[in-house]
């Protein structure tokens, strides 16, 4: 399955023989209703959350558009998956893992045996560990790499991509 954080069709182009069931654009397409915004915060749990900047976040925007919600089908499924000792494979190719999309970023990489982040350069590597550090503080970090096989690949290694 496929969490496309894309509003491109590049994954398609690449890789016809993945059915369109298994591909979700979770921030729509081109063409399409687009998310754009910010990552929803501590104030969203409160039990009067503030909704002055609400329609800026992410989680609100996807509801007002309708998007694809297969995403949470997904990640349901993965989580079921994880919890009955079946091994699900985290693959991230060409995502900044930026902290706006940190609820989905957790989800995926907490309920996964194995993840591969593979990053464009030396810069791009210190942001996206960065993010990470960001998302999941230092002690959940360095557990994703010692018990969850969390790697950083050079996207070299996909030069017939580049």
């Amino acid at each position: 399955r496929v969490i496309a954080f894309n509003y491109t069709h590049t994954f398609e182009r690449l890789f016809p023989q993945i059915s369109k069931d298994n591909l979700c654009h979770i921030h729509g397409q081109l063409g399409k209703n687009i998310i754009l915004g910010v990552n929803s915060d501590k104030t969203d749990e409160e039990e009067y959350a503030g909704t002055l900047f609400l329609p800026f976040k992410k989680y609100y925007q996807r509801a007002i558009v309708n998007s694809d919600t297969r995403y949470l089908e997904f990640l349901r499924d993965m989580k079921s998956d994880y919890q009955s000792g079946v091994e699900n494979r985290i693959v991230v190719f060409g995502h900044s893992l930026d902290t706006t999309d940190r609820e989905v970023i957790r989800e995926l990489f907490l309920h996964a045996n194995s993840i591969e982040v593979y990053y464009h350069d030396n810069a791009a590597l210190a942001s996206i560990v960065k993010n990470l550090v960001d998302i999941f503080k230092k002690s959940v970090f360095d557990s994703l790499r010692s018990e969850r096989s969390l790697r950083f690949i050079s996207a070299s290694s996909f030069s017939w991509l580049l």
